[in-house]
């Protein structure tokens, strides 16, 4: 299970950033939704980053040391429940909040290298689209406390 599995190095800041967008219930989201754009946005954003490695190993544009290589970690879920946030957030200041988030996890796009591809920002690019999809989980329901 590599979705709870946290590099020791980097282990505060993913803390933070879980503690403070994890929390569905001071959104007003209930745990099922939030879990559902959490794995969706994990397991979707694995499947084509490392689709996209294996093609380049397999086209001989990446190094055949990458066969098998993994993508640890509970970032693309993080970035997928960050994404459909940004429906969560008041109208002036949403489009400033995603552009952060496209900036954020769009600007290694440019700059991956075909010797040695970034999988991983494929990956979180990949979860930040796949949260975004999620908008009709994201809107307003008619009642209080109705999840």
């Amino acid at each position: 299970m590599t979705l709870l599995w946290i590099d020791g190095r980097h282990w505060i800041p993913c803390l933070v950033l879980f503690t403070l967008f994890s929390h569905p219930r001071s959104n007003g989201w209930a745990t099922l939704r939030w879990i559902t754009v959490g794995l969706t946005a994990h397991v979707g954003a694995t499947h084509v980053s490392e689709g996209l490695l294996d093609l380049a190993i397999d086209y001989h544009q990446a190094l055949h040391k990458l066969v098998g290589a993994e993508d640890i970690g509970i970032s693309y879920f993080l970035v997928g429940v960050k994404a459909v946030f940004t429906y969560r957030i008041a109208w002036p200041w949403r489009w400033g909040y995603l552009a952060i988030l496209l900036l954020i996890f769009g600007f290694p796009l440019p700059r991956i290298d075909l010797d040695d591809p970034n999988f991983t920002a494929i990956g979180h690019f990949c979860s930040l689209r796949i949260g975004l999809c999620f908008y009709p989980m994201a809107r307003e329901r008619g009642r209080r406390g109705e999840y």
